[in-house]
């Protein structure tokens, strides 16, 4: 495991560009977006320039892959080598302690109307993951959140609330550090079901099928709620079982359900890479922090995902610049080292799968033409273009073009006749987003590596991976 920390490759500490305005970019970029009509000027105006601060820190040259995560997901408890560490709860209390939630507020399948989800009284971070599930089958099935104290349900708001109330029994190992008992609805709706296997089976087909009813089955084979209910199902049907562990439930979303076996959804270049190498992704926030948290553990080291600052440096700065120069920004990795200042792969050119493998050659060769060398030595691999990475920093929907700059707080100092500011993550605890960075291959306009967007993080997507950094802020 040391080695996953040995080939990070350096950043070194000092100033660099965070966001990039579009006059300045290299005008044979500018000419490419006016030709393709890619909106690149929209994309850099959601983050103007301005100059940061950050300390050398090191990053994984490649995301992380389906085999460095299936070692994480057999690794055993460092105190307990009978226990698998995905199993204990002093992980997922850990990271919700990291990355705590509090009411967050959802839009209803109803035009114009939100409810409350409240995690607060969650304790690990596998309680928010099953609460949050619970509170979007009951949107999706039965058009609003059932409260728990309310009598009368009917037949399938009462199998909708066992099947999650049995879950969180089940996993109770994983949730609760205490004596923690269900609440009182959840309690109720047990106590007028059967409390077998096959009781639970019943009430699960009844809520799986109401799920997979409206959906074609490619869509419903990508949807995270259906993917969980059928990992249930697999579950009680081969063990005859309520009792689950993690590894049953919560490991990345496209793996089969035999834990046992290799084996992913369909990828662009699956018959050109081998499986263990291609990167994870289906992962949550919290399974890719556990990821970051075990690395930790297992090499002392300060290992944690990156920020969103980062991860911008490490893929459009040029290293070898220790002065504020704005040239040394770059808004694609490849810049400075490649010939073709733009790759046709990430803009929104209708490019066909057939032919942008008959482009590129091989998954390796896109890798290389994408790529991004580093003055301080060593090359990063997959910037952007190989789908959405987490960063660790909460997503501000009310913040707009970095203004959290602009607070008392930041520090700032002036340089070569600029405002040189520390940089400052956000850490707000109302945001109920996590910042991802990397932007998939043709979605919504060029990809760039100072593109933003956010994700909830109880939920592992197809299209978002991480890596990590060793860093200062993971010494904390």
């Amino acid at each position: 495991m040391q080695s996953y920390v040995d080939e990070m490759i350096t950043i070194p500490e000092g100033p660099f560009l965070l966001g990039a305005s579009y006059a300045a970019i290299d005008p044979v970029l500018r000419a490419e977006d006016s030709k393709r009509n890619l909106g690149l000027g929209a994309v850099l105006d959601s983050t103007p320039p301005i100059w940061v601060s950050l300390p050398e820190y090191r990053i994984m040259p490649k995301q992380v892959t389906n085999g460095q995560y299936q070692t994480f997901w057999k690794a055993v408890a460092p105190d307990n080598p009978e226990q698998l560490l995905v199993e204990d709860i002093r992980l997922w209390d850990y990271l919700w302690q990291l990355y705590p939630l509090g009411d967050v507020r959802v839009p209803t399948p109803t035009p114009g109307k939100n409810e409350i989800e409240s995690y607060t009284t969650c304790q690990t971070a596998i309680d928010a993951l099953i609460r949050s599930y619970s509170f979007e089958c009951q949107r999706l099935l039965l058009g609003h959140h059932v409260p728990l104290s309310e009598s009368g349900y009917n037949e399938l708001s009462l199998a909708v609330i066992r099947v999650f109330a049995m879950l969180r029994r089940g996993l109770a190992h994983v949730i609760w550090t205490d004596d923690t008992t269900l609440e009182r609805g959840e309690e109720k709706a047990l106590a007028e079901g059967e409390d077998t296997p096959a009781a639970y089976l019943k009430d699960l087909e009844m809520v799986l099928k109401e799920a997979e009813s409206p959906l074609a089955p490619a869509v419903a084979n990508q949807v995270p709620l259906i993917v969980l209910l059928r990992r249930l199902r697999f579950h009680i049907t081969r063990n005859e079982t309520t009792v689950f562990a993690v590894s049953d439930c919560f490991r990345p979303m496209n793996w089969a359900d035999d834990s046992s076996q290799k084996k992913a959804a369909p990828s662009l270049f699956q018959t050109k890479m081998p499986w263990d190498e291609l990167p994870v992704c289906g992962v949550s926030l919290y399974e890719a922090a556990a990821f970051a948290a075990w690395l930790r553990l297992v090499t002392n080291e300060p290992v944690i995902l990156p920020s969103e600052a980062e991860y911008e440096k490490a893929f459009g700065w040029d290293t070898s610049v220790t002065n504020l120069n704005k040239d040394a920004k770059h808004i694609f990795p490849w810049q400075g080292h490649n010939v073709k200042d733009f790759n046709f792969w990430f803009s929104r050119d209708g490019s066909s799968v057939k032919s942008l493998e008959a482009r590129v050659g091989a998954y390796q060769d896109l890798m290389k033409e994408t790529s991004r060398t580093v003055a301080t030595g060593g090359t990063l691999y997959q910037g952007i273009g190989f789908g959405w990475q987490w960063t660790r920093e909460r997503y501000n929907e009310l913040e707009s073009k970095y203004n959290r700059f602009e607070q008392a707080t930041a520090v700032r100092r002036s340089e070569e006749d600029e405002t040189l500011y520390d940089y400052i993550e956000c850490n707000d605890l109302n945001c109920r987003y996590f910042s991802v960075r990397g932007a998939p291959d043709q979605l919504g306009g060029a990809g760039t590596v100072t593109r933003r967007y956010a994700l909830s993080p109880l939920r592992g997507y197809a299209e978002c991976g991480f890596r990590c950094v060793a860093s200062p802020a993971g010494a904390m």
